[in-house]
């Protein structure tokens, strides 16, 4: 049983280190859609971008909406995260329609990992801006 874990433990690791050092990726089309989040009376939504990534072939194929955590969606360089980049190409390699969800860029944010940048507001907008993303 012992090491029936570790050996799923290893191989979870081996993944993830594949899709970490993968290096950085760019979605083939950036587009755009309102957050169904509700910004108070008169007041528009919020305009996100997305990065959509689709797999090769014609025809209609499964989609997968993602959203970044806390650190955001991109890196120090300004690309989109390796590990966010990883799983959008892997999952487009299997034949799904990936598009990642920025949450934080469009509104100036930065990271909500430390006390400090977290903000409750943002927090509970993020599931309306996914809502936003499968509705567009």
């Amino acid at each position: 049983m012992r090491i029936t874990i570790i050996k799923r433990f290893a191989a979870a690791a081996a993944l993830f280190a594949v899709f970490a050092s993968s290096g950085t990726g760019t979605a083939q089309e950036i587009v755009h859609f309102p957050s169904l989040e509700d910004n108070g009376p008169g007041q528009p939504s919020t305009l996100l971008d997305g990065y959509l990534f689709r797999p090769a072939g014609e025809g209609r194929h499964p989609a997968i909406v993602a959203l970044h955590g806390c650190s955001g969606m991109f890196g120090a360089r300004g690309a989109i995260v390796p590990v966010l980049a990883a799983w959008a190409r892997e999952l487009t390699r299997l034949g799904y329609v990936v598009l990642l969800v920025d949450s934080f860029g469009p509104r100036h944010h930065g990271e909500m990992c430390s006390i400090g940048g977290f903000e409750m507001g943002l927090y509970r907008q993020r599931p309306k801006d996914a809502y936003g993303a499968a509705s567009g």
